[in-house]
C-alpha cells in the first residue's frame, strides 16, 4: 500500500483507539489488514501495525477469545512490529491466556515477554513482567507452574539491589510449595531465608517480617520433610 494512503487509514485506526472507539479502531484495523493482505505484495511493517491495533482493541475491548486467536494465529505473510510492541503484545498474550484459562499459554507468552524484556536491557520490566506472570498464573490456580519466573524475580532483585524484588520472589516460590509441594522449591525457598532474615533489621524490615513469618507457619520445624518432587 502506498505509503500516504497507509498512513492516513492508521492515522484512523489510532485516532479511534485513543478516543476510546475500540469498536472502530478494530473495525479500521481489521479493514486495512485485509486491504493488505489482498494486496500482491504485503510491506511486513504496515501488516504489523494493523495486526498490533487489531490485538489491542481487542484486549481494550475484552475480547479474550478473539484475542487469543489472534496472538495464537499466523498471517499467510511474513509481518513485523517493533521490540517494544512484540514485549506488550508478548505480555498481554500472557494476560489473554489467563483470561481464556490457558495456564500453558500464560508461560509461553509470559516467557516470550520475559526474554525480550531482557535482551532489551529493561530490568525493571522484565522485574515487572516475571512478577505479573506469577500473578497471572495464581488466577488460574497454577502457582506449581511459576518457578522459573519467581526465580528471575529473585536473580533481578539481588542484581540490582532491589530488596523488595526477592521478597515477592521468594512469597512467590513459596506460593509455588503451597500448590504443589515440590521438594526442590522447598529447598530453594530454605535458601533464600538467611538473607529474608537479614532483611528484618532493614528498609523492608516489616515486609521481610512477614514473609520471614509465613515460611514459619508454611514449613515449620519440618520444613526440609516438604512433600514430592
Amino acid at each position: 500500500m502506498a505509503s500516504e494512503e497507509f498512513h492516513g487509514r492508521m492515522g484512523a485506526v489510532h485516532d479511534h483507539f485513543e478516543g476510546g472507539r475500540h469498536d472502530e479502531s478494530l473495525r479500521e484495523a481489521r479493514g486495512l489488514k485485509a486491504l493488505l493482505l489482498d494486496a500482491e505484495a504485503v510491506d511486513p511493517i504496515q501488516l504489523g501495525w494493523a495486526r498490533f491495533y487489531e490485538f489491542k482493541s481487542l484486549h481494550a475491548l475484552e475480547r479474550w477469545e478473539e484475542a487469543w486467536h489472534l496472538i495464537e494465529s499466523n498471517e499467510r505473510v511474513p509481518w513485523i512490529v517493533s521490540s517494544v510492541n512484540a514485549a506488550w503484545m508478548f505480555s498481554v498474550g500472557s494476560e489473554v491466556a489467563a483470561r481464556v484459562g490457558n495456564a500453558e499459554g500464560v508461560v509461553k507468552w509470559g516467557g516470550k515477554c520475559l526474554d525480550l524484556r531482557t535482551q532489551l536491557g529493561d530490568v525493571l520490566a522484565a522485574g515487572q513482567c516475571a512478577g505479573t506472570v506469577c500473578t497471572l498464573l495464581g488466577w488460574v490456580d497454577r502457582q506449581d507452574l511459576n518457578g522459573p519466573f519467581a526465580e528471575r524475580l529473585i536473580a533481578i532483585g539481588k542484581q540490582s539491589g532491589a530488596e523488595m524484588a526477592v521478597l515477592h520472589g521468594v512469597e512467590r516460590l513459596m506460593d509455588n510449595f503451597a500448590k504443589g509441594r515440590s521438594d526442590d522449591v522447598a529447598r530453594r525457598v530454605r535458601e533464600e531465608i538467611p538473607a529474608i532474615r537479614a532483611m528484618e533489621s532493614g528498609e523492608f524490615a516489616d515486609e521481610a517480617r512477614v514473609v520471614r513469618e509465613r515460611y514459619d507457619k508454611l514449613f515449620g520445624d519440618s520444613a526440609a520433610a516438604g512433600g514430592s518432587s
